[in-house]
């Protein structure tokens, strides 16, 4: 059966029959992602449209520098002192640099801010999801990577482990994960904790290990939007068998 969320979002379930509860879950879970995409989509538009702004102040200051610059060299000019040419030019690439510098620096600490902003919102409703959920998506992905009649050993919070075995039974029933499976408690993990090993591999299906790796994306992102791309010229950048 397949649920139509949004006129571009569809659901797939193994059954005829959802749950009410489970529907209005999924539902939620939807208008969440919905609203953190349009926080997300809303902070990218306002960084870009605050790094255009930057940019066309830099322009009309570049601008006013080398037209004050002109002056002063016409004016050395016609009193011949060659020096004070020399001292416009310098005072203008100076004052270039320090600006290319500062307008760095500024949209470097408000893309910081932005990223921190998504992030922030990110990690709420992850965190605030049911983790039985979170255990269900684990199942279905280990399901397409593990072999068929594989053994498989799941460790999580023992504050969680009801979910995990309802989540993994329940994959199991439905066909989505095709292996015998054990779900033990481990009173060391944190929350969200969920470690799973089988015959050819191991996997840290963690929140906190998925949200590392969400903020190691977006720190990515930021430093290929940071590399330089103008330079001035003076005439003179998942489940694997065997390791995750």
């Amino acid at each position: 059966m397949v649920i139509w969320l949004r006129r571009d979002a569809a659901l797939g379930v193994g059954s005829d029959v959802i749950r009410a509860e489970d529907y209005r879950h999924v539902v939620d879970l939807d208008a969440a992602w919905q609203a953190v995409q349009a926080a997300r989509d809303a902070a990218v538009a306002d960084a870009h449209a605050q790094a255009e702004a930057i940019v066309a102040e830099a322009r009309a200051t570049a601008d006013e520098i080398l037209r004050q610059a002109d002056q002063r060299a016409q004016r050395s000019a016609k009193l011949g002192y060659a020096a004070g040419q020399r001292r416009a030019l310098e005072d203008f690439h100076a004052s270039m640099a320090t600006r290319a510098h500062d307008d760095a620096e500024a949209t470097r600490r408000e893309e910081d801010r932005l990223a921190t902003t998504v992030m922030q919102a990110v990690e709420q409703v992850v965190l605030e999801t049911d983790r039985q959920a979170l255990f269900a998506r684990v199942a279905a992905t280990l399901g397409r990577v593990l072999q068929s009649q594989s053994r498989l050993t799941v460790r999580v919070c023992a504050d969680e482990i009801d979910a995990a075995r309802a989540a993994f039974a329940k994959a199991v029933q439905t066909g989505t994960l095709n292996a015998a499976f054990e779900v033990l408690a481990d009173d060391r993990a944190e929350p969200g904790h969920c470690q799973c090993e089988w015959d050819h591999g191991v996997a840290d299906a963690s929140l906190r290990v998925q949200l590392a790796a969400l903020r190691q994306a977006l720190s990515g992102k930021r430093r290929v939007a940071a590399e330089p791309s103008v330079a001035y010229v003076d005439d003179e950048d998942a489940f694997d068998e065997d390791t995750v």
